[in-house]
């Protein structure tokens, strides 16, 4: 038995974690922590947070530039700290790919693979003995002249085994097959690598959070309702500013209708408030031109939150109402 499963990183933009799980119905994400001397994903505290406040359950895997062992054990100290911001047990993969080897190259240093086994084993001995599921990530080349997967077993008992094999068949028993990088998933724009996550990833290997499930776009939304005075209406007192999408905070929601005016020569302003500049707010943060950050729901905005709706699967209404509102917590 196997789970559908995904692995991702800043590549796939801004993932939409919720039609992901609901739509696309993937049960475990994997995500790209970070690379070499501590450089963290610019996509994955926001994918994390998503996971954990969707509980979904995956791991995370980190892209090795080591050029020694010393540098190598680092890079899974960095992945430890980064896998313990949200979880106090998950899958943590060690990444050396081509990429890798040819850094390594330029700066003089030759990986053989007595030296790449050497660095997984530097790096996936740090993850078992903090506790977490050392993984090691790797194709048929790379299993064949990079690892000595044997010794590696021999070291490390519970090693797990991510196989990166784009074929209809699996020809080996591993702990994950990533059998595709050209995948196409509801919530993704683009491409995305396609994973059948096993049974023995399971059980003790499912990672809990370590962090209360708080959505810091929902604290910022209760905040934004409470200087507006929408919380006072609906509820006759202030929304607690917790991060949690509670069923007040979705009753505050639920009559909300941010929009512009239509006139005779086009759209203007109608809405105004912090909602209106959260709104715009979260569209900035994803690349999206809505006219700037300045309380004003005009033609841009409206432009905007179109844009965001369409790649969205929403209705394009070009209104800020309770799906749209809702959306832009998880994204």
């Amino acid at each position: 038995m196997s789970k559908k499963a995904i692995d991702i990183s800043v590549y796939q933009g801004n993932v939409n974690m919720k039609t992901v799980r609901d739509e696309a119905g993937i049960e475990r994400v994997i995500l790209r922590a970070g690379y070499g001397k501590d450089n963290t994903d610019q996509k994955f505290n926001r994918n994390a947070e998503a996971m954990i406040n969707l509980n979904v359950t995956g791991g995370i895997y980190w892209f090795s530039y080591a050029l020694n062992i010393e540098m190598a054990k680092n890079e899974g100290i960095f992945a430890i700290n980064h896998a313990k911001k949200y979880w106090d047990k998950c899958a943590v993969a060690y990444d050396f790919e081509y990429d890798s080897v040819r850094y390594a190259r330029e700066r003089g240093v030759s990986i053989t693979k007595q030296v790449a086994t050497q660095f997984a084993s530097a790096f996936l001995t740090e993850v078992s003995n903090a506790g977490y599921i050392p993984v090691l990530y790797l194709n048929q080349d790379y299993w064949n002249n990079y690892f000595d997967v044997d010794t590696l077993k021999a070291t490390i008992p519970n090693l797990k085994i991510w196989y990166a094999y784009w074929s209809t068949k699996l020809p080996k028993t591993v702990d994950i097959w990533q059998y595709s990088s050209k995948g196409k998933v509801a919530g993704i724009n683009g491409n995305v690598d396609m994973d059948e996550w096993f049974d023995s990833m399971d059980g003790g290997y499912i990672p809990k959070p370590i962090v209360p499930t708080t959505n810091l776009n929902v604290k910022s939304f209760q905040h934004a309702a409470n200087l507006d005075g929408y919380s006072e209406k609906v509820l006759g007192e202030d929304l607690v500013e917790d991060g949690i999408d509670g069923p007040k905070t979705q009753a505050v929601r639920k009559p909300m209708l941010l929009m512009a005016q239509k006139t005779r020569s086009g759209w203007s302003t109608y809405s105004v408030g912090e909602c209106v500049r959260w709104v715009q707010k979260r569209l900035t943060e994803m690349g999206i031109d809505c006219g700037g950050v300045d309380g004003y729901f005009g033609a841009k905005t409206r432009s905007g939150v179109m844009k965001f709706q369409r790649t969205n699967g929403l209705a394009e209404d070009g209104i800020a109402g309770y799906n749209t509102l809702t959306r832009l917590f998880y994204v």
